[in-house]
């Protein structure tokens, strides 16, 4: 709703206003308006005699908006009024300083800029912006101040009849706008639509190497629709879209923030650049121009500083609620896309080298870490990662270029090593010290304690104490070792009467025992601390030593020390019996020697050697005469008994052999797997590899090794495989050798690495069975249901890793006839030992 209420200005103008209606009418204008939704509230002077005022709840726009507008009658001191349709102030007079520049020479910059703005107060504000930034970079310059529509287009006209493709036109159209004929800019008393302005600069300026047009105003269509594709390049500013119709202004009353955002970026793209705006080439204006990302930061930025600081005179200021919220919205009227870019952008030359850039800019002051270098064929300024540069203090050194293009040097080292004294570094000076009285340090002297800063600097401690009050020690400190202390052999005293002479050693005071030994082994040698030495007599029949070896169990027998005399009769007649030293000695008795079967006299043979005789020395020899005599049968019929040397020998008769268990055979027959019969009686090895059978079930293949062994390479678990039956209480180990065959358990939480053993156990009955198992802490026992270990697949036999129950100490299983169950002990690293396994059968009685 545009108008709530509305008032006779004719009845308005008939009021008759009292002399001083300030005085005479209490209520003021905050009355009736609300500040605390925002706006800006600034007096209406357009009725002559009246008090008026306009409250404008979006200030920072332009563009049509309702405002509201009130007035006093005097009579009554009553405010009345209502919303309006928002109007342009009274036209403003031109600042002269504005007009001063008009156009010059064409001959001295390749930039033709054209001005346009409103005869507002933002027009004033929008010229003086573009003028600053604008008359360092070209002379080439025209400003028109709310100029007629006809004199407008003639003026486009003028700027770009003398326009090359070596030139670039900027034409900035700032003021307010009208949504009327899908968007126009007002000029003053006439308007012109957008889309009537594209076509006319397309007709009139397409010699022009590049139209750089700045749309700072409201209602900006979409303006791609109105330019021809055999238009020259074009880059179009707009401060609205169809999402933000109104433009924002830089603050209440005053120029646009895209004039101010777009000058911005433009001055700073031209240092950045490093660029001689005067004879700046189309392409080179097109890459600073179309950095929509600059402006829009610029945009934010300006437009926060306005909001933050309270820009306007003091009817304009906003109340502090109205100013945070805005402040929060900072970016809300800003459009998303201000740029359009229209046409080919102008071709730039490519560069051949960073050398031929640098040289573009040789009178150009680059900023610190920044350098001009070739980048895909364009010259751009990039950081000089790593240069040399000087960041203006003395505190640092070897000052080099970040990736920031920040000037950052290494910190000196100001320390002086004393801790009495402040270290810092000053930007302009350098290394500075200063004292630190009081403070703690260290004087590195061991013989100090307590140290302290001194007012000269220097750091010193009260002496420490290293006496330790011991007469066996001798303590002194050392400034770098601190406290030592070295024992002594000093004279001292243990206040022991009982002992003499005291000394020192390792530190303790230590004395000789008195010597009260009487040598009488039935008296007590002892030494009382009152009166010294004293001897008395061990009760009758105490323990003693008589200090001979051939007797014992001695006792004091009426102050003497007697025993029995040792028993040294081995049994046999035939030698003397003694004890010499306290060992017993058994000499053969003269005539006789000593066999394991007993005594035989001088030239009999012993019955179990009938190859020997006892000879005159009292010693078995080796006796001549029954040299080939026989002797004692070996059981083994291949071979012949007979005396050698005193020894009785049994040599397989020729042509024959024997094995390990007596068995005879002859030449050429096998003794052993691996072994057959030679000619000289002994056995010769097989060929390596040739088959043979140990005759072990645990056995998957064997072979002969050549030397007459038959290696055989078994089941991983069959050798370990141990049968249990009822009653048997089995003792193993889990230490090696035992199996490793079974080397982690997937039942268990954690592996059990520990050699293995395995029993199988085959139930006699129904009924239940008990496992009891003591060993090694940590020791597990396991029950596999399975196969029994000698199944005909071989694979079968070893086992799967599977455990059905696994116990600490033992279990109890209920049981089946002629079921199976493999049993394993195993253990965990450290817990590998010994173990008993009892089985407890719980079977049925037989009946008797």
């Amino acid at each position: 709703m545009l108008q709530l209420a509305a008032l006779s200005l004719s009845a308005l103008v008939s009021c008759a206003a009292p002399a001083e209606p300030s005085t005479r009418c209490a209520n003021d204008i905050t009355s009736v308006v609300d500040l605390s939704e925002g706006g800006v509230l600034y007096p209406d002077t357009s009725i002559l005699g009246v008090e008026g005022w306009v409250h404008d709840p979006l200030p920072y726009q332009r563009g049509q908006h309702p405002v509201q507008r009130f007035w006093r009658d005097e009579e009554t001191c009553e405010w009345m009024g209502g919303w309006y349709g928002w109007e342009a102030h009274a036209p403003i007079p031109p600042d002269d300083a504005l007009l001063m520049d008009t156009e010059q020479s064409d001959t001295e910059g390749r930039l033709r800029v054209m001005l346009v703005a409103a005869n507002t107060a933002g027009g004033n504000e929008d010229l003086r912006t573009w003028l600053e930034t604008l008359r360092p970079m070209t002379s080439s310059i025209q400003t028109h101040y709310g100029p007629s529509r006809p004199d407008f287009l003639d003026a486009i006209a003028s700027r770009c009849l003398a326009a090359s493709e070596e030139d670039t036109l900027l034409l900035v159209a700032a003021g307010p706008g009208s949504s009327a004929g899908g968007g126009s800019l007002v000029l003053g008393s006439e308007a012109i639509s957008y889309g009537a302005l594209m076509r006319h600069l397309a007709d009139v300026c397409s010699q022009a190497g590049l139209i750089a047009l700045v749309l700072d105003s409201s209602y900006v269509p979409d303006l791609a629709t109105a330019w021809p594709e055999s238009g020259p390049p074009l880059l179009a500013w707009s401060a609205s879209d169809g999402y933000i119709p109104n433009a924002a202004r830089l603050s209440p009353r005053s120029g646009g923030l895209l004039s101010s955002a777009l000058s911005l970026s433009l001055s700073e793209g031209v240092a950045e650049q490093c660029l001689t705006p005067r004879q700046a080439l189309p392409w080179q204006w097109w890459d600073i121009l179309s950095d929509a990302a600059s402006v829009r930061r610029h945009m934010m930025a300006v437009r926060w500083a306005a909001l933050t600081s309270g820009a306007g005179d003091t009817n304009e200021a906003l109340a502090l609620n109205s100013r945070q919220r805005l402040a929060a919205k900072t970016a809300s009227d800003i459009p998303e896309q201000p740029l359009t870019l229209l046409g080919t952008p102008p071709p730039a030359p490519s560069c051949a080298s960073d050398e031929a850039c640098m040289a573009e800019v040789r009178e150009c002051a680059l900023p610190t870490c920044h350098e001009f270098a070739c980048i895909e064929g364009r010259c751009s300024r990039r950081v000089a990662l790593d240069a040399a540069c000087d960041d203006g203090s003395v505190c640092t050194a070897d000052d080099r270029c970040d990736a920031a293009g920040l000037c950052r040097g290494t910190p000196i080292d100001c320390d002086d090593g004393n801790p009495c004294t402040t270290d810092s570094c000053l930007h302009h000076v350098g290394c500075a010290h200063g004292p630190r009285l009081g403070a703690a340090c260290d004087d590195d002297d061991l013989c100090s304690v307590q140290d302290r800063c001194l007012a000269d600097g220097t750091c010193a401690g009260n002496p420490v104490d290293c006496a330790d009050d011991n007469p066996c020690t001798d303590d002194w400190c050392d400034p770098i070792a601190g406290c030592i202390v070295e024992v002594n052999h000093a004279a001292c005293d243990d206040a022991n009467p009982c002992t003499s002479p005291d000394y020192c050693e390792l530190g303790l005071c230590r004395g000789a025992p008195l010597a009260c030994f009487d040598g009488d082994p039935c008296t007590a040698d002892a030494c009382d601390l009152s009166t010294g030495c004293a001897n008395p007599p061990l009760p009758e029949g105490s323990p003693c030593d008589d200090s001979n070896a051939c007797t014992q169990d001695e006792r004091c027998v009426g102050g003497l020390c007697t025993g029995e005399h040792a028993q040294c009769d081995d049994g046999w007649a035939c030698t003397l019996d003694s004890c010499v030293d306290g060992e017993c000695s058994h000499l053969p008795a003269p005539g006789s020697c000593i066999t394991a079967a007993g005594c035989i006299p001088i030239g009999e043979r012993p019955e179990d050697n009938p190859c020997m005789v006892c000879q005159a020395t009292n010693t078995l020899v080796a006796d001549p005469s029954a040299e080939g005599a026989p002797c004692p049968d070996d059981g083994i019929p291949c071979t012949h008994d007979r005396c050698e040397s005193g020894v009785c020998m049994h040599p397989n008769a020729p042509g024959t052999c024997h094995g390990p268990t007596g068995t005879c055979v002859e030449v050429g027959s096998q003794i052993t797997p691996c072994l057959t019969c030679a000619d000289t009686g002994v056995g010769a090895p097989m060929p390596e590899g040739t088959a043979c059978d140990d005759d072990s079930s645990c056995t998957l293949t064997s072979g002969c090794d050549g030397l007459g062994a038959c290696t055989v390479t078994p089941i991983p678990c069959c050798p370990v495989a141990t049968n249990l039956s009822c009653g048997v209480a089995f003792e193993g180990t889990t230490s090696p050798p035992a199996s490793a065959a079974v080397d982690q358990w997937s039942c268990l939480p954690v592996p059990y690495p520990a050699a293995e053993r395995a029993h199988l156990f085959s139930a006699p009955c129904d009924g239940q069975v008990i496992f009891n198992l003591q060993g090694q802490p940590g020791q597990l026992l396991f029950l596999i249901r399975g196969p029994p270990a000698h199944a005909e697949d071989p694979a079968t036999q070893c086992l799967s890793g599977q455990c059905d129950t696994y116990t600490s100490a033992g279990l109890t299983q209920w049981m089946f006839t002629g079921q199976d169950f493999m049993l394993v002990v195993d253990g965990a690293e450290g817990s590998e030992g010994d173990y008993t396994l009892e089985v407890i059968c719980d079977c049925p009685q037989p009946a008797p």
